[in-house]
């Protein structure tokens, strides 16, 4: 593996056995990552695009949808790759902008009440409902913010 990235110090760090090890853990976390947004995509946009039916299939084909380019795009190479991720970068930050200009743009309507001491003093403290406790949160928040570099 002279590609570089993180197997690849872990495994020149460690030796062929441990590396060896350390690395079927790392594919088989990749695929299971990969599964999770690729469902979390599905699921986001049934919900967002209007005029898809909601039917007990849908989520599925959409993400068997996502699952092929993510697929023709990992055959083609690193060239498509590349261009794939410029592109998905560019509209991550366009996604960014527009939310921040959101908190400005938009007059407060229902639960929303954009920037707002006020807001900021009733949500300062910890309100969980129902079961859930600072551990539940963090165990969701913490593997979709992080990954391994």
């Amino acid at each position: 593996v002279k590609g570089g990235g993180a197997y690849y110090l872990i495994s020149r760090a460690l030796g062929p056995e441990l590396g060896g090890a350390i690395g079927l853990i790392f594919y088989a976390a990749n695929v299971s990552g990969c599964v999770v947004y690729i469902l979390g995509f599905a699921e986001e946009l049934v919900d967002v695009v209007p005029n898809l039916e909601h039917g007990p299939w849908t989520h599925t084909i959409v993400a068997l949808v996502a699952l092929t380019c993510v697929t023709i795009v990992c055959f083609v190479g690193p060239s498509l790759y590349a261009k794939t991720a410029l592109a998905i970068f560019a509209g991550m930050s366009l996604c960014l902008v527009l939310t921040f200009i959101s908190f400005f743009a938009q007059k407060p309507e229902g639960s929303f009440t954009g920037i707002r001491s006020t807001t900021f003093e009733s949500n300062i403290h910890q309100h969980y409902t129902g079961k859930n406790d600072f551990a539940v949160v963090f165990s969701i928040l913490f593997p979709a913010v992080t990954g391994i570099m």
